[in-house]
């Protein structure tokens, strides 16, 4: 798996840290699952952003590096952002395939309230 750390506002949801991975497989629920474990380990870094820019965003790139003509890479993103009201992460948005958005609604939800 390759990760990045960045703060370009173009490829991120929301203004704030974003962490960029290309991995090789994945499935919807392992998708989330890592995303959560990437946000877990990069939230200290972008609760010490500036105020207007406490947002974290994952953007996971799945099937990259496979040079096959049949296989095109499936993208995924997820973004938290620091409440100002009671200073708590909580979800933003999230792009998944079709296919897979009510089984992430579900993750995503039970760890990062809206």
């Amino acid at each position: 798996m390759n990760v990045v750390v960045h703060r370009k506002e173009k490829w991120c949801q929301c203004p704030g840290l974003g962490v960029a991975a290309q991995v090789p497989s994945l499935g919807g629920a392992s998708a989330v699952g890592l995303a959560n474990a990437l946000f877990e380990a990069f939230l200290g870094e972008a609760g010490q952003e500036p105020e207007p820019r406490r947002c974290l965003t994952v953007t996971l790139e799945v099937g990259a590096g496979r040079h096959w003509p049949w296989v095109r890479p499936s993208h995924y993103a997820f973004s938290i952002w620091r409440r100002r009201t009671d200073d708590r992460w909580v979800l933003f948005q999230y792009a998944v395939p079709p296919s897979e958005r009510r089984a992430a609604a579900a993750l995503l939800h039970a760890r990062w309230p809206a």
